[in-house]
């Protein structure tokens, strides 16, 4: 069985500092990702689930992770879409969820920035862990 949780909160908190994202606007792309387009009704009730700002629409397509698909007008509303950018954004992220290693380089990651708050620098070392585990899991995977 596969661990996709372990590190669900590690790998969550890369993609908010690597992609400039709120918990809030993380988990409203989690929930768009599998709806093909959708309309501010659709959005909404998901919001009113996760809380937070009334501008999060907005937000993201300010940010390039949802775009519009069709403009509203008589009778049609306006019809949005995740971006090619939000797409791949939450593609990442599943497939880090399945074992792929978090970069532990400045250049990659924030999170291993220099002047990080302390909340954020004990991250560095479970990412570290995380990558450990997930070499030695593949390297025992190989031998069998």
């Amino acid at each position: 069985m596969k661990d996709y949780l372990k590190y669900f909160k590690v790998v969550r908190t890369y993609f908010r500092y690597k992609y400039d994202l709120s918990l809030a606007e993380l988990d409203m792309m989690l929930f768009l990702f599998s709806e093909k387009r959708f309309n501010k009704r659709k959005f909404e009730e998901y919001r009113i689930v996760i809380g937070w700002h009334h501008q999060m629409l907005k937000n993201l397509i300010k940010k390039g992770y949802v775009e519009e698909f069709r403009k509203g007008g008589g009778k049609y509303e306006t019809l949005y879409q995740m971006s090619f950018k939000g797409k791949s954004v939450i593609r990442n992220f599943y497939n880090t969820l399945e074992g792929k290693e978090i970069p532990t380089s400045v250049e990659a990651n924030p999170i291993f920035q220099e002047r990080k708050p302390k909340a954020v620098e004990r991250y560095r070392l479970a990412i570290i862990v995380m990558n450990r585990e997930i070499r030695e899991l593949r390297s025992r995977r190989a031998d069998e």
